[in-house]
C-alpha cells in the first residue's frame, strides 16, 4: 500500500516559499543580532533570528517541527521584548538592579 504524500501540488509550492521566506527574514534578523551583540546590547535578536532561519528551512523541507518551532519563537516574543525595553534601556521594574 503506498503512502500518501502530506504535501502535493501547489502546496508545495506554498511551503518552500514561505519557508524560504521566513528563512530570509531570520537571516536578516541574526545579522542585525550580531552587530547589536558585537555593540554588548541584546541577545534577542540574535537568538530569534537563527530560530526563525531554522524554522524556514524547515518549513521549506515540508518538515512540521519548522511550524513548531516558529510557533515558539512567536511565543516567545513578549518575554524578549520585556528584557530588551526593560533591563536593556535602563529602566527598572519592581527594584530590578540595572547595568546602566
Amino acid at each position: 500500500m503506498k503512502r500518501a504524500s502530506r504535501a502535493t501540488g501547489a502546496s508545495r509550492f506554498l511551503l518552500l516559499g514561505l519557508g524560504v521566506i521566513i528563512a530570509l527574514l531570520g537571516l536578516a534578523l541574526a545579522v542585525g543580532g550580531v552587530r547589536l551583540v558585537s555593540l554588548g546590547g541584546s541577545w534577542y535578536f540574535l537568538i530569534g533570528g537563527v530560530a526563525m532561519a531554522l524554522a524556514g528551512l524547515l518549513i521549506a523541507r515540508r518538515n512540521t517541527a519548522g511550524a513548531w518551532l516558529f510557533a515558539a519563537f512567536w511565543r516567545a516574543r513578549p518575554f524578549g521584548r520585556w528584557r530588551m525595553w526593560g533591563w536593556c534601556s535602563g529602566r527598572c521594574f519592581r527594584g530590578c538592579s540595572c547595568s546602566r
